[in-house]
């Protein structure tokens, strides 16, 4: 027997290393082995044990979570995992989409697929920390600094707010879905209210060189060398690309719709090793799901120790204060449990198909959740969500991926 997906094809050479059993000998008149001296005996070797770092009964209970949750937002697939922070142990891996492995019928069969590192799409908003971050850590941002949330001149309507923004980013107008009450923003706006036309003047403050670079040592578009096969990278803009207009000190399209999570493909894997680093004092870890192989009764330890500074100490504590506030003040508040340290980012993305964008969305909320002991990286992606009918809003993140995280 062959893995073809998933641990069993990962560590299908281990598995199948297997020899059977032999007993060698000279039969006597009734057929019966002699042994002696000359005979052989040797023991059978099975193939490998691999012990996992996920409880059993976690992946059960979310499992059924899932259930529950695909049929309330009438979803394609959920997507759920929980890592340690520290270590980069997966706690979970969970689909709304499973098979019995005992009997895997035709219509299974696009489920064998892990969605977690197959499934590309673009991020939206939940790109936005990694974007600011990388602003942040070249310390381009002043400290109490105010951006115009390009919302015009006129007057305020009944509730002292002034239209959406608009920004002119050459033949394109980039809006804001907040509507703000005043003209110039803080940095804490443009997080914790998920501000486009804040973040895309944050964007254009790095180089073309400096963003993709920054982008990639986050892990965008690279492999996270999680232990499973098939892991996709996903696609983003090319340096030149990035930094078109540079010498003329234009605005580039490209930094501006990377920065909030457009016109560029990830996998969801990817960002959940990406958060880490903010959880984690700027030091992405590795997410694994086998913790240890037991060949021949002796136990080999896998856990994967290394770990990359991305950003400094201080950018991550700024970054993680402001994922904080976003669960306590911004989009995410329907994430809060009082007695946690709980923070995130919502991000709803459209499906993208020969160049246009379509009524179909991907919602995620991605951050941690932490307590005196123990800390969590935890991210959720539901694809395909409702968008129509009186149930019209659950497309938004703050309607199901958010709650599916809490």
């Amino acid at each position: 027997v062959n893995g073809i997906k998933g641990l069993e094809k990962s560590y299908n050479t281990y598995l199948n290393r297997t020899k059977d059993g032999t007993l060698k000998g000279t039969r006597d008149v009734l057929s019966y082995i002699s042994f002696n001296k000359e005979s052989i005996i040797q023991n059978r070797i099975d193939g490998a044990d691999l012990v996992l770092n996920i409880p059993l009964k976690l992946q059960k209970n979310i499992e059924l979570m899932l259930d529950v949750y695909k049929k309330k937002l009438e979803a394609d697939e959920i997507i759920v995992s929980v890592m340690e922070s520290s270590s980069g142990k997966i706690k979970t891996l969970a689909s709304s989409n499973r098979f019995n492995p005992g009997w895997i019928k035709d219509s299974d069969i696009p489920y064998l697929d892990v969605s977690a590192i197959e499934y590309l799409f673009e991020p939206g908003s939940i790109m936005k920390p990694v974007s600011i971050a990388l602003v942040m850590d070249k310390n381009r941002i002043k400290k109490n600094e105010l951006f115009s949330a390009y919302n015009g001149h006129g007057s305020t309507n009944k509730d002292g707010e002034f239209p959406k923004g608009k920004y002119e980013l050459g033949r394109f107008i980039i809006g804001d879905d907040h509507q703000f009450k005043k003209r110039y923003l803080t940095l804490d706006d443009i997080f914790i209210y998920s501000s486009n036309i804040g973040t895309l003047q944050l964007a254009q403050r790095l180089t073309g060189q400096e963003f993709s670079d920054g982008l990639k040592s986050f892990g965008i578009t690279k492999k996270t060398n999680i232990d499973l096969p098939y892991e996709r990278v996903g696609v983003m803009p090319s340096v030149k690309q990035f930094s078109a207009g540079q010498r003329d000190n234009d605005d580039n399209v490209f930094k501006a719709t990377v920065s909030y999570g457009q016109g560029v493909t990830s996998i969801f894997m990817q960002m959940l090793k990406a958060y880490s680093a903010f959880n984690n004092d700027g030091l992405i870890v590795t997410p694994k799901i086998v913790s240890d192989m037991i060949i021949d009764d002796k136990k080999i330890n896998l856990d994967d120790d290394s770990k990359k500074r991305v950003i400094s100490q201080e950018t991550a504590r700024e970054i993680k204060r402001l994922l904080i506030k976003t669960v306590t003040k911004g989009t995410g508040t329907q994430a809060y449990i009082e007695g946690l340290e709980i923070g995130g980012k919502t991000g709803t993305a459209q499906f993208a198909k020969r160049g246009k964008y379509l009524k179909k969305y991907v919602s995620s909320f991605f951050g941690f959740a932490n307590d005196k002991n123990n800390k969590y990286i935890i991210g959720v992606t539901v694809i395909n969500p409702i968008s129509t009918g009186p149930n019209w809003y659950y497309h938004y993140a703050s309607w199901s991926a958010v709650p599916v995280f809490k």
